[in-house]
């Protein structure tokens, strides 16, 4: 081989060595930076049962719910005059927007309990669900400030009127409320997000004008709502009997708009423009039938329609609802639905649904049609025996919610208990909340039953622990007691062939105090949230041998 060539294939060589190398230590930055500031430190679960782990947690492995890293995003735009102008030296403000929703006393514990028993939700959306009919209930001839509107950066308009307001990334990615003030007028914009520039035309505060007409006939609705929110006011008035309306004190700019009235298919949160001096014509949408049918697919034989299944239908963007009930022939029809992004589910008699349904609903079509599949119920028959192996009597069983965890909000209690033998038997189901259930008694820890299939009818077996008892307050840096905060407490039991790694969700009290004395022996961990403004650092419980009564008071770190 020619010397040159040999010069040539070690030159490469070394080439490619080197490029590996960069790859290979690029990569690894890349992955300390992804996984926040305790990415090294908090390896990801697997999760239990899995080949990962070989069926059980040997270490402790949780996921983390820090906050991540304070990296920064840019709100950015433009403020002018109505002529185009830009407007120097306009104090600008970024706020977070409060949804749009009806009032607490619009609430229907008994439906969202439903609803989140058969519809995924996030924790933070649990109780957010309303009927449609509520969304305009008592709204009439109202102007309110927004309970929660909060101010998060600040800014002033430069010499050509260009604003950036930089945004730290743990508030999230919006959409903001964005709100200009000048002495020529004020402007306001909802719905803006990061770095797409948005432009504010700052006029005087005036009244907003225009007409509600008709999706069917395009006339004039009298009598109908009109709700202009920005975020942090709700301004609201009444159409006249053409139709038209007049709300005072309206400064020009981006708004959340909803209108409805009796009869009539509502439009719920359409981001629409106002400008001084025109009107804003607002076309109810002309309203879909939904026919919603519940199927039946038994494991021998053909289909058959099931009469009797309770439904819910949610609106996934403004967790607006309606309820019905499938007739003999498994039908149910939800009249007059605004255009927009549907979950269908529901609960039948002895038959288990195999998942939500979503329906997009885009208003062109009169009438949209989607099929919900149930199985049948298969009875699991669990015992429930104590560590000497008594079968425990008088057991009560909740759901989990849709997260796996046991919540004492969104858990469902579930119909009978264990009985002189400590047996108790379940259909569970595919997935959602009932596809595990947990077992509480006075006494006794906490017991989670979640078969390998829920179909199998294999028995299962649980040993319910004596119990630990973990309470505590949940206050502020300065001492304050916090309500309502969520505390999590996850375990990784002693025996992990007995009871998985879970996590249980419960809340504080009005004095800020939680109280769970149903923890089995084992790791545990405590931490607290309040929504996105407030959390805490993990608290670890040191187990002492004898004693089953722990007190752990909790700091909530404020934003």
């Amino acid at each position: 081989m020619k010397s040159s060539k040999i010069f040539l294939i070690a030159w490469l060589a070394v080439v490619g060595v080197l490029a590996f190398a960069t790859v290979y230590i690029l990569s690894q930055d890349a992955a300390d930076t992804d996984g926040g500031d305790n990415a090294a430190q908090v390896p990801p679960r697997d999760v239990p049962g899995s080949e990962a782990d070989g069926g059980k947690t040997t270490e402790r492995q949780r996921t983390s719910t820090r906050k991540p890293r304070r990296l920064t995003q840019l709100v950015k735009g433009r403020v002018v005059t109505a002529d185009g102008a830009p407007i120097v030296g306009a104090g600008m403000r970024v706020s977070l927007p409060v949804e749009t929703a009806p009032t607490e006393e619009t609430a229907r514990m008994r439906d969202i309990l439903f609803i989140n028993d058969v519809i995924y939700l996030d924790i933070e959306d649990w109780d957010k669900p309303r009927p449609l009919g509520d969304w305009l209930t008592n709204r009439a001839d109202r102007t309110s400030a927004k309970k929660g509107a909060q101010v998060i950066a600040s800014g002033v308009s430069d010499d050509d009127g260009r604003f950036e307001i930089e945004i730290p990334r743990h508030i999230g990615g919006g959409p903001f409320r964005v709100t200009a003030e000048a002495p020529v007028g004020k402007a306001s914009a909802q719905g803006v997000r990061p770095g797409i520039d948005v432009e504010l035309t700052v006029g005087p505060v005036a009244a907003a004008t225009g007409y509600v007409y008709s999706g069917d006939t395009n006339t004039g609705v009298a009598d109908a709502t009109v709700i202009l929110d920005d975020g942090e006011m709700q301004f609201t008035g009444t159409t006249d009997a053409e139709g038209h309306f007049r709300i005072e004190g309206v400064a020009p700019g981006r708004y959340a708009v909803t209108a409805g009235a009796a009869g009539q298919p509502p439009l719920l949160g359409v981001i629409k423009q106002i400008t001084t001096g025109e009107d804003l014509n607002i076309r109810l949408p002309r309203g879909t039938t939904l026919r919603v049918t519940a199927m039946f697919e038994p494991d021998e034989g053909d289909d058959r329609p099931l009469p009797g299944v309770d439904l819910v239908v949610l609106e996934t963007d403004t967790y607006m609802y309606v309820m019905g009930r499938t007739d003999m022939n498994g039908v149910c029809e939800f009249k007059g639905l605004p255009p927009g992004v549907y979950s269908v589910n529901g609960r039948g008699e002895r038959a288990v649904p195999f998942s939500e349904e979503l329906v997009s609903v885009d208003g062109n079509e009169l009438v949209e049609e989607v099929d919900l599949l149930f199985e049948p119920a298969i009875d699991t028959q669990l015992t429930i025996v104590d560590t000497s192996g008594k079968p425990v009597a008088g057991m009560k069983f909740y759901t989990a919610n849709a997260d796996d965890q046991y919540d004492v909000l969104r858990s469902q209690a579930i119909e009978g208990e264990t009985d002189a033998q400590g047996r108790f038997t379940y259909a569970f189901e595919f997935d959602g909340p009932r596809m595990l259930i947990y077992g509480f008694k006075k006494g006794y820890s906490m017991v989670r039953a979640a078969p390998d299939g829920h179909d199998d009818q294999i028995p299962l077996t649980l040993v319910a622990h004596p119990a630990i008892r973990v309470h505590g307050t949940v206050r502020t840096p300065d001492g304050t007691p916090v309500p309502d905060a969520i505390v999590s407490i996850e375990v990784e039991p002693d025996d992990p062939d007995e009871i998985d790694d879970f996590e249980i969700i419960i809340r504080t009290r009005p004095d800020g105090t939680y109280d769970f004395p149903y923890v089995p022996r084992g790791e545990i961990w405590l931490e607290a949230e309040l929504g996105d403004d407030a959390w805490s650092d993990d608290y670890d419980v040191e187990l002492v041998e004898g004693t089953s009564e722990y007190r752990v008071d909790i700091e909530l770190e404020l934003d």
